[in-house]
């Protein structure tokens, strides 16, 4: 299974990466502080693409250790 993880997706080189990475990914984790992804949800799902996104600031370390630990148990079913 084919996963990729893009941070700051919610916008610009990021969404571009996400919206890319959803053509050949069968999961794609995005993590941004705005929860405005829906565009990507719809693109991925286009795909086949199975999207999951976490909204969190990734200058705050216990955001990153909470964001890692959710993305390890999704993983891990």
């Amino acid at each position: 299974m084919t996963i990729a993880i893009v941070t700051g997706a919610s916008r610009g080189l990021g969404l571009a990466l996400a919206e890319k990475l959803a053509k050949e990914c069968k999961v794609l984790i995005t993590i941004a502080r705005q929860d405005e992804i829906e565009t990507i949800s719809s693109f991925a799902k286009q795909f086949g693409c199975q999207h999951i996104h976490f909204s969190a600031n990734l200058s705050d370390m216990e955001q990153v250790s909470c964001i890692a630990r959710q993305i390890d148990s999704y993983l891990n079913q």
